[in-house]
């Protein structure tokens, strides 16, 4: 081969990824730097589908253009470390192309030079032994044989042992990957992207590759076998963004980012910048970037709990997963294993990821102060697909369980995601509820296996609770129910001038309705027992009160039910902003369980 032009780069894109994906569970156990979070593989496979899918309709003959499309795919949906990294390299490949249709192995050559730099740029503090090096290896065996050689293969060849040697050579240069006794996941993947574009190399149909690439994306296995290096981490946010900018003064961004965290990546165009950080506080790092430009596709993935899930691996089969507006404490996530999806808040302009960039004290901080009401956004489905990705190669089976889907699109999400991931291994129930109510669902069913039951039994019990709870929420203001339009304005003035609130239910189906009218306050809360023994007896299993930034009150009323229902299991939680934007500070929800 002579030459490249559009179509056969496409088709070389398409055959890495194929191979990296079919070797993505591989990549996640061996992964212990920079964290040992186990989802190297997971986010490389993400950020090349995201390519693979924009490259299908591709009919582009020049490889000027074909390689832009990849590196602007590759920027806009680039994840973790690695992924970032490979954005930055296509990047690189990119500006050399010029306006060129093809190109030789010289000016290949010169495209993998770039691509090389553009990789170490991005780097606050690049390190040997990583997927840089592997890329050096790949630059210079390329610019030392096209001088000579006109062939592609034959020089692919070449690279792929001389990368493979320094595959080989990492645990002498990374500390942390001769401790563990594995190669550097990052590096051996972007071997895994040779070996693919070598193995279909004037032999493959880009049908076929099309279409194994699909088959693998919808049913890679998860394996059994786990590196469990789990230090404490430094830092537990693995943070991303994308600002939309001008003239970025990257090194500049670097240094002010230091304080923040480390693992800083800064890639991107001069118009777009791609910032990867490891961090404590992603709500500061997001505040920083505006001053750069717009923020967006925010993320802030928890490496704490992923490197738990890839610890824990051997010990439970089934995951369990719900979105945040189950409103659990780090309390309760953290003894139950619970993974959370989180729900996107914005005030005006101003974007925030539920529980992690906004804290619920912040939350009605701002519901009172902001003149902009907030609107609460529900994951998109890639957020799901990254979540269930990471965890199918930890577990068996996931079971994730949401708010209602007759009040939300989250249920539905999820759903359009597991689809696309691997349906019989994902198993997405709609709670027909929301707040700690669906987050007492989730632990009841933890609870279930983590006492052997099967994955069966687990559904069961969630079936079961999902039509055996009675929910009531307790306003202590319509203010904000009326701003919110999920009021009319004329009847929120007449019942505040007769002191009266409505008391709100879910239905059967899950649905949100008037269970009657009731005097605010303490007041209020006899009627809601009064309700309860009508419908249960005395036949309570947990009970859970719910509070938006009124623990004192919420404390009052636990002490209230208790004498009436001292058998009971309680629980407590703050009401966060998928509710909380309606009900307004003061407000009170609570849910029964019956046996």
């Amino acid at each position: 081969m002579k030459y490249i032009d559009g179509r056969r780069f496409r088709m070389a894109v398409i055959a890495a990824a194929n191979k990296l994906v079919s070797n993505e569970d591989y990549l996640n156990r061996i992964n212990v730097f920079p964290v040992p979070d186990g989802d190297t593989g997971t986010n490389m496979a993400a950020t090349l589908h995201a390519i693979v899918v924009a490259l299908q309709a591709e009919d582009e003959l020049g490889i000027d253009t074909v390689s832009q499309k990849v590196s602007i795919e590759a920027l806009e949906n680039a994840q973790g470390n690695s992924g970032v990294i490979l954005a930055q390299f296509f990047y690189g490949l990119a500006e050399e192309m010029g306006n060129k249709k093809s190109v030789s192995t010289r000016e290949f050559a010169a495209a993998v030079q770039s691509a090389r730099r553009y990789a170490y740029s991005a780097m606050a503090d690049p390190r040997e032994g990583t997927i840089l090096s592997v890329i050096t290896m790949m630059s210079n065996t390329w610019s030392e044989m096209s001088a000579r050689e006109d062939d592609f293969e034959i020089i692919l060849r070449q690279c792929i042992s001389n990368c493979q040697n320094e595959l080989d050579d990492s645990p002498n240069k990374l500390a942390v990957l001769k401790e563990a006794a594995v190669v550097d996941a990052g590096a051996q993947g972007f071997v895994h992207m040779l070996e693919g574009v070598l193995e279909f190399m004037g032999k493959g149909r880009l049908d076929d590759l099309i279409d194994s690439f699909r088959k693998l994306v919808d049913h890679r296995e998860a394996k059994s076998e786990v590196i469990t290096f789990n230090p404490d981490l430094k830092y537990r946010y693995c943070t991303e963004c994308l600002v939309d900018g001008s003239n970025f003064d990257r090194e500049s961004i670097g240094k002010e980012l230091h304080s923040l965290g480390d693992s800083i990546i800064l890639a991107g165009t001069p118009d777009k910048l791609k910032l990867h950080i490891h961090t404590n506080e992603p709500e500061a790092v997001f505040e920083m970037m505006k001053k750069y430009g717009k923020v967006r596709k925010q993320k802030a993935d928890d490496m704490k709990k992923q490197s738990e899930s890839a610890a824990q691996e051997n010990k439970k089969r089934v995951a369990v997963v719900v979105d945040s507006i189950a409103d659990l404490s780090e309390e309760y996530l953290g003894k139950y294993d619970i993974h959370v999806v989180p729900i996107r808040v914005a005030f005006g302009n101003d974007q925030y990821i539920d529980k992690i960039t906004l804290d619920t004290r912040t939350f009605y901080e701002k519901l009172r102060s902001s003149p902009v009401f907030p609107k609460t956004s529900q994951p998109s489905p890639k957020d799901f697909t990254n979540m269930y990705r990471h965890l199918l190669s930890h577990y068996g089976e996931i079971i994730s369980v949401h708010v209602s889907k007759n009040l939300s699109g989250t249920y539905q999400a999820a759903l359009n995601a597991a689809r696309q991931v691997e349906p019989d291994r994902i198993h997405v129930v709609d709670s027909k509820s929301g707040g700690l109510a669906l987050g007492i669902i989730a632990i009841r069913a933890v609870e279930k296996l983590n006492a052997g039951g099967s994955l069966t039994d687990a559904l069961k019990e969630i079936y079961a609770l999902s039509e055996n709870r009675s929910i009531f929420i307790l306003f202590e203001t319509l203010e904000y129910i009326v701003k919110g339009g999920r009021l009319n304005a004329k009847v929120g003035k007449i019942l505040t001038k007769f002191k009266i609130m409505p008391l709100i239910t879910y239905d059967d189906e899950g649905r949100l309705g008037k269970a009657g009218i009731v005097r605010p306050g303490e007041k209020a809360w006899p009627v809601v027992l009064k309700k309860w023994r009508k419908s249960f007896g005395e036949n309570f299993t947990d009970i859970g009160i719910m509070h938006a930034n009124d623990p004192q009150k919420a404390a009052r009323l636990q002490l209230y039910i208790e004498k009436e229902f001292p058998n009971a299991r309680y629980f407590m939680s703050e009401i966060g902003p998928g509710l909380g934007s309606y009900a307004g500070p003061g407000t009170l929800a609570v849910v029964a369980f019956s046996k």
